[in-house]
């Protein structure tokens, strides 16, 4: 299969690739992302003239080389730069669509599907600013010692991200790569028993 390569390079760009498009990576079992040592990432994704593998890596601390395969690659390569946020406004935060309200209410008028996972497809699949994920374990008692110095419930977060609505997922991905939130001590979650053995 023929693959097709792509340099890029501006001096704007951070060394560590992962810490844009990190938040596409769904865990440790996600088999369509994968982080190598030297910073190399690996991604399959589904284009609109089908699937691609993309590699991206470093060149000598310079730049990024984009190297794409499979019936989707061109397609790839040409948005490698808006997944990288080369064409991010560095003014400011960009605007909030309010289509993504849509979204929102067809994900949730499936059996199942509650205020998390809604928010989670919306930030990781459409891009959504503004899906914090209320109702996860650690965020809002993470982003409350963050902005506080305090925990606090989901109910608090609501309020203390009210000043940044239109962009509270931003500000939560923000906390995140920054690598503020509560200290880690206590008693973690017990295992999941509901599980097969090797998922535990």
């Amino acid at each position: 299969m023929t693959d097709r390569r792509r340099r890029l390079w501006t001096p704007e760009w951070p060394r560590d690739v992962s810490a844009i498009i990190g938040g596409l990576h769904l865990g440790r079992g996600d088999p369509t992302f994968q982080h190598d040592p030297d910073g190399t990432i690996w991604r399959g994704i589904r284009t609109p003239q089908g699937a691609s593998a993309l590699c991206l890596g470093p060149i000598d601390g310079s730049g990024i080389e984009a190297i794409a395969w499979g019936p989707g690659a061109q397609w790839v390569l040409a948005s490698v730069p808006s997944m990288l946020g080369d064409l991010d406004d560095a003014t400011g935060f960009v605007a909030h669509h309010p289509q993504v309200a849509q979204a929102e209410r067809r994900l949730r008028a499936i059996p199942g599907i509650g205020v998390w996972t809604a928010a989670a497809v919306r930030h990781t699949a459409l891009g959504d600013p503004d899906a914090v994920s209320f109702g996860d374990y650690h965020v809002a008692k993470d982003i409350g010692w963050a902005l506080t110095g305090s925990e606090v419930d989901d109910d608090g977060l609501a309020e203390l991200l009210e000043p940044y609505a239109g962009h509270r997922y931003r500000v939560q991905g923000l906390l995140k790569l920054a690598g503020v939130g509560r200290p880690r001590h206590g008693p973690r979650l017990a295992a999941r028993t509901h599980l097969p053995h090797r998922f535990r």
